[in-house]
């Protein structure tokens, strides 16, 4: 058997799956796919015991949907634990603490399934699955995301296990962790590392993604088109990035097609809300307010994720203002400000209440909208424009002694903000 063979049919339960996520115009990698490991050979091909009962158990609940399969994994971690205090030996103990981590981790208890496949890293010692157990406790740190502990935890791993066959996978791990933290240089050094050892990964769809990802975040949206292929499929991740990189080359309709195949082809995809999102504001860019307004509206209604929803609805009142209908526009702002009180939404609503009353001419109620985000929302990054609007509103009204103060406050509060300079020179 080949070493590349080996590579991906030893251990493959812990074999992991790629993750990429983006919010709002700005690439966000976050995790696709983060299902259990597998149960170690050691609990395989024995004869019945209160751990295979626990293992079938899991098995079972997994295929299971809703309140059923909740009950059931509780029930398969009460055997697990029950195994393991019921222990004969050190394995037994081992494979059935191992077999709790999976399960904890199936729930999403992501810190505890972390905390105990250390101590089965621990009871293992030089046993040959050591470095599965640890493989999988980083796994479950990351997803609990502390990237940068698991990082550091990455590199202890590579170094104590050097003959590990999940050495590639490891690899492609510290890759897709640097790039969810940005680090788009260290990422690539891993991937040419990868690479440079183990050739074969030049074939394998999860590298070939990260490596298209690092293109993209190292500006060459063009060269990672290429990489993972203009044509749709691929799967969520790739038909995501593939949007990110038309929007960046422009191609505005390519890009709002690649979001949608997003949303239509992978309902349950975590990149689904945000490609929705992504797909309205392929609209936005292309100036195209009334179908961005109504995409927004869409994404809006459709998402799940709180955070997701509340930015398509602020874009959608932002759409609807640029298309022409401020009346609208305000009504939908005012709705935000009522449902999302203490928001970034909110804050930003409430500064654009204020600017389309500025812009009106109606400049003592547009001071009245300013100052409640300098009253409620002056943490947040609308506030130095509130400041500097108020101040144009005085100006406007005659009113310079006033003005002058304000902007003396957007000079001596938001020094670093855009609208300084300017308030400095006012």
């Amino acid at each position: 058997m080949t070493q590349r063979t080996m590579e991906t049919t030893t251990k493959s339960g812990a074999r992991r799956k790629a993750r990429f996520a983006t919010v709002a115009g700005i690439l966000v990698l976050a995790g696709i796919g983060t299902g259990g490991p597998a149960t170690p050979a050691w609990a395989k091909d024995q004869p019945a015991t209160p751990v295979k009962d626990a293992g079938m158990a899991f098995e079972g609940a997994r295929v299971m949907r809703d309140a059923e399969r909740v009950a059931a994994l509780e029930e398969a971690e009460r055997l697990a634990t029950q195994s393991a205090r019921g222990a004969k030996s050190k394995d037994d103990e081992a494979a059935a603490r191992y077999l709790s981590a999976e399960i904890m981790f199936d729930r999403g208890e992501n810190a505890r399934a972390a905390a105990e496949f250390r101590g089965v890293t621990d009871k293992l010692g030089k046993s040959p699955f050591a470095d599965d157990a640890m493989f999988q406790s980083i796994l479950a740190t990351e997803a609990t995301g502390a990237d940068r502990d698991a990082m550091n935890a990455w590199n202890d791993w590579v170094n104590r296990f050097p003959e590990s066959p999940l050495q590639g996978e490891a690899k492609l791990a510290q890759a897709w962790n640097c790039i969810r933290r940005n680090e788009a240089v260290a990422a690539q050094k891993h991937l040419t590392a990868l690479l440079a050892g183990r050739p074969w990964y030049a074939n394998d769809a999860r590298a070939t993604l990260a490596r298209a990802t690092v293109l993209y975040l190292t500006q060459k949206p063009a060269d990672a088109l290429a990489l993972i292929g203009a044509k749709p499929g691929g799967g969520a991740a790739a038909a995501y990035l593939r949007g990110l990189c038309h929007r960046s080359l422009g191609a505005v309709l390519q890009s709002a097609a690649s979001f949608q195949e997003v949303s239509d082809r992978y309902p349950n995809s975590p990149l689904r809300d945000v490609a929705l999102l992504g797909k309205a504001d392929a609209f936005l860019r292309a100036k195209d307010y009334r179908s961005a307004a109504e995409e927004f509206t869409r994404a809006a209604t459709k998402a799940k994720d709180p955070a997701v929803v509340g930015e398509a609805e602020i874009r959608a009142a932002g759409a609807t203002l640029l298309a022409g209908h401020a009346d609208s526009a305000l009504a939908l702002f005012h709705g935000i400000v009522e449902r999302r009180p203490g928001t970034d939404q909110a804050a930003r609503a409430q500064f654009l209440i204020g600017d389309v009353l500025a812009t009106r001419g109606q400049y003592q109620e547009a001071i009245l909208e300013l100052n409640r985000v300098l009253t409620t929302y002056f943490q947040h990054s609308v506030a130095a424009s509130a400041q500097y609007r108020v101040a144009r509103c005085l100006d406007a009204l005659g009113r310079k002694a006033d003005a002058t103060g304000s902007y003396q406050a957007v000079v001596s509060g938001y020094p670093l903000e855009p609208e300084a300079p300017a308030a400095a020179y006012l």
